[in-house]
């Protein structure tokens, strides 16, 4: 899905349930609530397409693979925070 098509929807919905909040708004809240649950760094700075652990943390930790487990326990994180979209009414 195209960045433009992301952010339309996002402004239509926020307006439409009130929530003044941009996605930048949203992906810092969910960097934060993923640092809070523990995920490292790494795994949140790829998970909200951040090209440094740096912007997550102010630091970079030691160096980590690509962690598939970590990037689907972000996702879980994120799910049970936010709840799942498919759920809310068009």
């Amino acid at each position: 899905m195209a960045a433009d098509t992301v952010s339309r929807r996002f402004r239509r919905a926020a307006a439409k349930t009130g929530v003044s909040a941009s996605l930048p708004d949203l992906r810092r809240y969910s960097a934060a609530r993923l640092v809070a649950a523990g995920v490292d760094s790494r795994t949140v700075a790829r998970r909200l397409g951040w090209s440094q652990a740096a912007v997550t943390a102010g630091t970079v930790p030691g160096p980590a693979a690509h962690d598939r487990a970590a990037d689907r326990r972000a996702a879980g994180i994120l799910a049970r925070e936010l709840g799942d979209p498919r759920d809310a009414s068009a």
